[in-house]
């Protein structure tokens, strides 16, 4: 072996075979050879020792650490401990390893420090998942921003969380809500309102307080001194009723003189059983003649009937084909027009038609109510007055139609 190469330890005790076999025999003086230092020290001794030193302090180094070093020919040597904890390690450096091997740093996992420090390499680490780490993130990151944009903001801002919108979705709001979820259902109209809402032009209704007030005109009622006021209404929520007993001095008559023209209806309700009848309400001039212009009347057969006279003179009328003298109350409506003619409803149906009574008599007159004997009309019965109670009387200038007098009635039943 040339002195010029480094010896390994098996070099070494390969040296300290042949030492012992040409060790001189017992009394033999040995003397020291090349090797043997001025000071008496044996040099292959010192690089044995290193070597056993070295092999030490592999033995202490972790699992995994990286541990780097310089044999006794100044050899740099580096690598990882084995992962059994044995202490070996692999050398970092190749002798064998050609130039082109040693200078291919860029694919290796390990960075070198090539700082010289005394015959030293320092190996670290990469992370060889930093840059997969670093495209994980962004995506992640953008993950977020597009879940933020898409379903958190839209849902934070929805108009259907908001105080203003709470119980449209279908449920009901909870409770502490800002506001109350509005009724889907129409507030109910008490019979009055709903009368008033057709726009008639009188409207008497028999209040205790003013019996014969005018609630939406000025056509103001005497109440004859034979006729009762009384507390007790056609419909729930009434305000009262007049008994008119058949006599001239149960007549109600209007203190306003008018001239109407067109259509007109005249709407009432009534209760009798008597079988004499007599006229509920009727538009006339006492001056020119006995025979009212309209009439809403019972017969003596108990019976309704609806006459009016055309511009000349000639009467037309519908009959009811049942009874009205029951005992309860009935809704009346009688309406004029100038294309369907004279109809006559009984409790929001209609019962009656004349078609050919499409105009009117245009006179000056006053209205009246139980008053002004029928003469000269079907069924009379010569009744000066009306026999029974009636109440809610109101006039139009129009000729409701079969819905509102439907309304008006249904009204008066939930009222």
């Amino acid at each position: 072996m040339s002195s010029d190469d480094p010896q390994t330890p098996d070099d070494h005790r390969g040296d300290a075979t042949e030492l012992e076999a040409d060790s001189p025999q017992d009394g033999a003086q040995v003397q020291p050879d090349s090797g043997e230092s001025g000071d008496g020290t044996n040099e292959r001794d010192v690089d044995a020792d290193r070597v056993d030193a070295d092999r030490d302090d592999a033995e202490n180094i972790d699992p995994g650490a990286v541990v780097s070093g310089a044999d006794s020919s100044g050899a740099v040597y580096s690598g990882l401990d084995q992962a059994d904890g044995s202490g070996a390690f692999d050398s970092g450096l190749d002798e064998d390893a050609d130039d082109e091997d040693e200078d291919d740093d860029d694919d290796s996992l390990w960075i070198s420090d090539e700082s010289d420090q005394g015959g030293y390499v320092e190996i670290s680490r990469s992370g060889p998942g930093w840059a997969m780490s670093r495209w994980i993130i962004s995506a992640a990151v953008a993950a977020v921003v597009v879940i933020g944009c898409f379903v958190l903001i839209p849902r934070m801002f929805s108009p259907s969380d908001s105080p203003a919108n709470a119980g449209k979705s279908g449920a009901p709001a909870s409770e502490g809500s800002l506001s109350a979820a509005p009724s889907s259902a129409a507030p109910t109209l008490t019979y009055p309102e709903v009368v008033a809402q057709s726009g008639p032009v009188h409207y008497w209704q028999f209040e205790l307080e003013d019996a014969g007030g005018d609630s939406v005109g000025e056509a103001q009622l005497e109440i004859g001194a034979e006729a009762a006021v009384l507390g007790s209404s056609a419909y729930v929520g009434g305000s009262g009723s007049v008994d008119c007993s058949g006599t001239w001095g149960s007549r109600a008559p209007s203190t306003l003189a008018e001239t109407p023209a067109g259509d007109f209806t005249i709407e009432a309700w009534i209760d009798t059983i008597s079988n004499r009848g007599g006229p509920i309400v009727t538009f006339a001039n006492p001056i020119t003649g006995m025979m009212p212009d309209r009439v809403l009347y019972v017969g003596a057969d108990g019976r309704a009937y609806f006459g009016a006279l055309d511009q000349f003179g000639t009467p037309y009328f519908a009959m009811s084909p049942d009874t009205v003298n029951t005992g309860s109350w009935h809704h009346l409506v009688a309406t004029m027009s100038s294309t369907t003619g004279l109809t006559l409803y009984i409790d929001g149906n209609p019962v009656a038609n004349e078609p050919a009574g499409t105009t009117v008599n245009s006179v000056e007159g006053y209205w009246t109510i139980c008053g002004d004997a029928p003469s000269g009309w079907p069924s009379d019965t010569g009744q000066s007055a009306f026999t029974g109670t009636v109440d809610d009387v109101s006039v139009y200038s129009k000729a409701l139609s079969p819905e509102e007098v439907k309304a008006h009635y249904d009204a008066a039943e939930t009222s």
